[in-house]
């Protein structure tokens, strides 16, 4: 094993360690959250902003939103992947 290798097995052990120290805290942080949830009560605008768990599901239910319309906006906006070639192609033909 070379150098670079033995470096590249380094840094990634060091990202997979990071990465569960990451996925650890992240789950605490949900879990405390949850807890917080269930013990106080919040006080909405509407009926619906006082539903248990409320603000995860709108959060998550407009991720989802805003990546489907990304994916049709892609759709939409898309050019193919020789667009600007054939520009530059037919400049050069005249």
């Amino acid at each position: 094993m070379n150098d670079n290798e033995m470096k590249h097995k380094v840094e990634k052990m060091a990202l997979e360690r990071y990465g569960k120290a990451f996925t650890f805290v992240l789950v605490i942080v949900i879990v405390v959250l949850l807890v917080i949830e269930i013990f106080t009560h919040r006080h909405g605008e509407l009926p619906i902003e006082e539903m248990f768990f409320f603000p995860a599901i709108y959060g998550f239910s407009a991720f989802v939103f805003i990546v489907m319309m990304g994916k049709l906006l892609r759709q939409v906006i898309m050019r193919p992947e020789n667009y600007y070639q054939d520009e530059e192609d037919d400049r050069d033909d005249a």
